[in-house]
């Protein structure tokens, strides 16, 4: 229970940051709870489009942008999914956030899918792209634009006098191009999917800003750089809730949660490095790639199916 969470003893942050942190740690949890349990379903409701491949093959190009086949589908996945097993989680209509924003009795929570392919490495190894939108969480480096990155969303908000904090989370869907699946008959499952944490933006004193970097667009006016439209988060970096280590109880206080497929398992890729390509095998720890397995419970971020 969360009142059982939140009553543990903690490390040495401040109270606020406690309390943010037991809160994304709990509803982590209870993410990586549904999506394991639904792992079969979810897996087969995407695999349902090649039933209709011939129909929409001829769209993933726009121009000389290659878009990605699942990513408005899987939103639609996991709006299923989440209502179903979630009932009293009420969506919020606001016209920022996340694809998937819920209000609950304690929380904004905010999940944003991403789904990036597999020979795309620098997309996913270790990070997330995140927007302006679907943060908290501020970057003061201005990467040579003239402000900072501004955040939409607001760390704590105000409701019927009731403070509640706003969540964040990403889930990153890792698969083959339907081209290759189709072709060398491949599973038609993705090849892993991962479930990340993003730090409130009360914790910036905990995470700092070597978690945030390199942006990949920006907000621009007159053809100069205004500042950071996103930015990418390194779960990497520091992959385990900082203030929640000194609990005994916690058995897995990773940031992250990856859900491989077996039947990927040492798949070879080739992925571009600078402007060399080279071939690799990917792994669950290919694709988090920490810096450090420090949290408690080593390796516990890994599940297959």
């Amino acid at each position: 229970m969360i009142s059982d969470i939140l009553s543990m003893p903690h490390v040495s942050c401040n109270n606020t940051q406690i309390s943010i942190e037991k809160l994304e740690y709990y509803y982590l949890t209870r993410l990586d709870d549904l999506i394991y349990s639904n792992i079969q379903e979810i897996v087969s409701l995407f695999a349902r489009r090649f039933k209709l491949y011939n129909y929409w093959k001829n769209f993933l190009s726009t121009g000389s942008k290659r878009l990605t086949d699942l990513g408005i589908g899987a939103e639609r996945v996991f709006w299923k999914i989440i209502a179903n097993s979630f009932p009293t989680w009420s969506p919020v209509p606001l016209l920022i956030g996340s694809n998937l924003f819920f209000e609950i009795d304690d929380a904004f929570v905010h999940i944003d899918i991403k789904s990036v392919y597999v020979d795309n490495l620098r997309d996913y190894e270790g990070l997330v792209e995140v927007g302006d939108a679907q943060t908290s969480y501020p970057m003061k480096n201005k990467w040579g634009a003239q402000q900072e990155f501004m955040p939409k969303i607001q760390p704590t908000y105000i409701i019927d006098n009731r403070v509640k904090y706003s969540l964040t989370y990403f889930i990153q869907i890792i698969y083959e191009k339907p081209e290759e699946i189709i072709s060398k008959n491949l599973d038609p499952g993705p090849v892993a999917l991962v479930l990340i944490s993003l730090p409130n933006g009360n914790l910036y004193d905990v995470y700092g800003e070597d978690i945030v970097k390199y942006p990949k667009s920006y907000i621009t006016k007159n053809k100069q750089r205004v500042r950071p439209a996103n930015y990418r988060y390194y779960y990497s970096e520091k992959p385990c809730y900082i203030c929640l280590q000194s609990i005994p109880e916690l058995t897995c206080t990773y940031r992250v949660r990856v859900y491989f497929n077996k039947k990927y398992i040492g798949h070879k890729v080739s992925v571009k490095s600078d402007s060399s390509w080279r071939t690799i095998r990917i792994s669950p720890e290919v694709i988090v790639s920490l810096k450090s397995e420090e949290c408690n419970g080593q390796k516990c971020y890994i599940k297959y199916f």
